[in-house]
């Protein structure tokens, strides 16, 4: 029998560091054509991680013709306007704008009518102004049949409890989302235990202070600021000074320095007294949580590093969707392309 190998075109839109791409990136099946971001921190990660096919620009200066034809359109419109952690941001109209860059994600789909288009977001973008920019993908893209659900990471492979919306629209029939949860769950013990000094990024994180250090010793393993009697009466976000479980997933992993996150107790160093060093978590044990090998590597400032894990898909939910749009992909290419019963998938 002779061996067929479908390569499908990819064209990826709000690109970021790559961390949506880098499951495409390491399936043979998969050719990324373009990507377009506007952030040179993460613009620059992409070319070393995912390859030199990036434009560092703003999407909605972005002219269609830029854009090569492709299989499948894959990216995240960014999120920060739509999430509720972002609550400094929400009815402003900084925010407002960052929604409507959707549109943009819509101009491209449009012009360059791929098989299938992925997006993913955070799962407010179902519900954000009442609905509105699900109902602009429902309605400027209609020729394509619509599914989207909610993914869990730790249900999917994953080391924490993050959650993601992930929408396909598909012309070549509609493309179910399954309903996955794993009998094992790994918890970000699971992944902290993988991280040691040859990781990459291990070194980099947020100095604490003194004063600071004092507070998080408060706090054990599941805790957080409640644990601080001078906070504990306090209404902060429940992450602020969260200290991760080993034996639980980690919570959302987003920029964490500015919430004050540490890890499991038994991850700390100890001082000449036996006494734990208190830290943050650093950029490589985020990095983990987030499902990346210690080969990944970021660019730009600590700020910057620390703000691309955040803001980045979990690599489960990245390879999850990927395999999804893949079978079927290989499904429809089986279909289309070959009448000879003797030929087979490689």
């Amino acid at each position: 029998n002779e061996d067929i190998s479908y390569v499908f075109d990819v064209v990826s839109l709000f690109s970021g560091a790559g961390m949506l791409d880098y499951p495409f990136k390491c399936d043979d099946s998969f050719d990324i054509k373009f990507a377009v971001d506007f952030d040179k921190s993460a613009c620059k990660t992409y070319r070393h991680m995912i390859g030199d096919h990036i434009l560092c620009m703003d999407m909605r200066e972005l002219d269609e013709k830029q854009v090569p034809d492709t299989d499948i359109i894959i990216g995240g419109p960014c999120c920060q306007g739509y999430s509720n952690a972002n609550r400094s941001l929400t009815g402003l109209e900084t925010a407002r704008q960052k929604r409507l860059l959707i549109h943009d994600y819509i101009r491209v789909v449009k012009a360059k009518k791929p098989l299938i288009f992925l997006i993913e977001n955070v799962p407010q973008f179902i519900t954000k102004d009442n609905g509105e920019h699900l109902e602009a993908i429902l309605t400027e893209l209609s020729d394509y049949e619509v599914t989207y659900s909610i993914v869990n990471d730790n249900d999917v492979g994953g080391y924490s409890s993050r959650k993601r919306m992930i929408l396909i629209g598909s012309r070549i029939g509609k493309i179910q989302i399954p309903d996955v949860e794993l009998y094992k769950k790994n918890t970000c013990g699971d992944a902290l235990k993988k991280v040691d000094p040859s990781w990459i990024h291990y070194n980099d994180l947020t100095k604490a202070s003194e004063d600071t250090q004092k507070k998080m010793a408060f706090v054990q393993n599941g805790q957080n600021y409640k644990a601080i009697p001078e906070l504990s009466h306090l209404s902060r976000h429940s992450n602020v000074y969260r200290r991760l479980d080993i034996n639980e997933p980690s919570v959302t992993i987003t920029n964490w320095r500015k919430v004050l996150m540490m890890p499991p107790v038994e991850f700390l160093s100890k001082d000449e007294n036996g006494n734990p060093i208190q830290r943050q978590l650093n950029c490589a044990e985020a990095k983990a949580i987030q499902g990346l090998p210690k080969n990944f590597k970021f660019f730009g400032s600590l700020n910057d590093i620390q703000q691309q894990i955040g803001n980045g898909v979990p690599n489960a939910i990245a390879s999850f969707a990927k395999s999804i749009v893949k079978n079927a992909l290989i499904k429809y290419a089986n279909k289309t392309f070959i009448s000879n019963k003797n030929y087979k998938i490689a």
